[in-house]
């Protein structure tokens, strides 16, 4: 990696010769973000150039793809760029590093961050580890979420349930329940707590209806009503959905409700 950073040059390229990356390991690029940075360019020009390898006669974005975009907004015919030699592998690793600086990067696209430079910069998970400051155990773990039901990974994109969360609703074996609990847990934004005592219930549920089956010590029907527990919104702890009580207030005033039963000032 040190060698390919040692040989660059830096020049003007036109935005027909760059092509993007084929594989980005961004899920969704804002038109409000690529706006914003336009804006911004047009205003105090490119600050930094974009880096680029050649191929063919032709340059792939290693990184800096959304001031290329930026630039494609703009109308610009050219962009300044820093060519180096690179290897596959390098290009996979080097992008990869530079997309984990992101402080928007979401946890299922920094997943895909670490699959990416596994699968392309030949790399396990203790090197992985290694190169961006985490246990290897983490790396695998966060790697782990990729293999979630598609459901799943949307709401951990956008952030609606913790990987935590997630993890411990994948214990239900039951593909309908547990797309069930996983609705419960987006609408009502529970924790750990409150998932661990879904899935352990219905674990227990199962147990107690093979037990019945085999002569234990009751049946259970597959229909009968199972306790659902939510977070409370002020103290944070389980409580079963038919004990919750309701109020109407708009988003202001339940904040200040919320603060004032906490004892916040």
């Amino acid at each position: 990696m040190k060698g390919a950073k040692e040989r660059f040059k830096v020049k003007e390229i036109s935005l027909d010769l760059i092509d993007r990356p084929e594989d980005p390991d961004r899920m969704h690029l804002g038109d409000n973000e690529v706006d914003e940075l336009a804006a911004s360019i047009k205003e105090r020009g490119l600050l930094q150039p974009i880096t680029v390898a050649e191929r063919n006669g032709r340059y792939e974005i290693v990184y800096g793809d959304r001031r290329f975009l930026a630039h494609k907004v703009l109308g610009l015919d050219k962009i300044a760029c820093v060519i180096r030699e690179y290897d596959e592998n390098e290009i996979a690793v080097d992008r990869a590093v530079e997309n984990l600086q992101r402080v928007d990067l979401t946890v299922l696209e920094e997943a895909m961050v670490y699959q990416r430079m596994m699968d392309k910069g030949g790399l396990d998970d203790g090197k992985i580890g290694k190169l961006v400051g985490k246990s290897g155990g983490v790396v695998k773990r966060k790697r782990h979420l990729l293999r979630m039901p598609r459901n799943f990974q949307e709401a951990l994109h956008s952030g609606r349930v913790s990987p935590s969360v997630a993890e411990y609703l994948m214990g239900v074996g039951e593909e309908s329940h547990r797309d069930y609990l996983l609705e419960m847990a987006v609408e009502h934004g529970v924790t750990l707590i409150v998932a661990r005592g879904w899935v352990d219930d219905w674990k227990r549920s199962q147990r107690e209806i093979i037990s019945g089956n085999v002569g234990g010590v009751r049946d259970v029907g597959v229909y009968e009503e199972k306790a659902i527990y939510v977070s409370c919104d002020i103290c944070g702890g389980p409580e079963n959905l038919n004990n919750i009580k309701r109020i109407s207030a708009c988003k202001g005033c339940f904040k200040i409700i919320v603060k004032t039963l906490r004892g916040e000032d």
